[in-house]
Formats: structure tokens, sequence, C-alpha cells
């Protein structure tokens, strides 16, 4: 899925990207929709990686809008929950994350349909 903005912004971070250097105030929030047609619209909040994210991560908005994957352990002290639907390779970059809409979601292997979903020890996957 690809997001583009909802309303144009000048000089806007695009959502599937990645920079080194912040383009936006972090904790931002945009609506933006998906122009394949198949995820609708979603709010993203723009935030900066405490450590390397993976595609589709669940991660924990810590504060000040840092973001490390989500485990047990920090879902317990996180502001906010978020979906990474980009990967963030590298500590300290900035970047969109995922906070309503229909995201894609990494999650362990057996993982059961209809069933809820839980924060593992496994940073970034749902079981």
């Amino acid at each position: 899925m690809a997001y583009i903005y909802t309303s144009p912004r000048i000089g806007g971070q695009p959502i599937g990207t990645v920079e080194v250097s912040a383009q936006h105030a972090l904790g931002t929030a945009i609506l933006a929709r998906d122009n394949s047609g198949n995820g609708g619209e979603a709010l993203f909040r723009y935030v900066q990686c405490s450590s390397s994210i993976t595609q589709y991560d669940a991660v924990a908005i810590k504060h000040g809008y840092k973001i490390a994957q989500l485990t047990i352990t920090n879902a317990k002290t996180a502001i906010e929950i978020g979906f990474a639907q980009t990967a963030m390779g590298t500590k300290d970059t900035y970047g969109w994350v995922m906070k309503g809409g229909r995201p894609i979601v990494r999650m362990l292997v057996g993982v059961q349909q209809d069933v809820p979903l839980f924060a593992t020890a496994t940073g970034g996957a749902l079981d």
C-alpha cells in the first residue's frame, strides 16, 4: 500500500520515505489515503526512531515521539502505539507511522484469526 497526503502539503516528507533530518515537527499528525484503493484513509504521526525498525513492526511511541519496536516491557510505558508501514533501518531517522486505519502488521508464526493480539517479547511482532 502506498499512502499519499489527503490534503496537499508544500515540502512535506512523503509517507513512505525515511529522512536523516526532521522535515516536520515531531508528533505532527496527518491524514493520508492508500492510492491503490485497498487501505482507505489512515492517520499517520511523524516520529523519530530510537532503534532500527522493520517494515510492518508494531511500535511503542514514547515521550517526545520517539519510537522503538513494541515489546511486552515497553508497551506498559508507551504513550501511543503505532505501526511502521516503512522500514526505518537506522537509529535517529525520521518518518511516519500509522496510528489509525488498516495497517499491515508483523505477526509471529501461528497467529490465529479473529482473536485478540498482544505485544510479545519479540520486538515489533504481535501474537
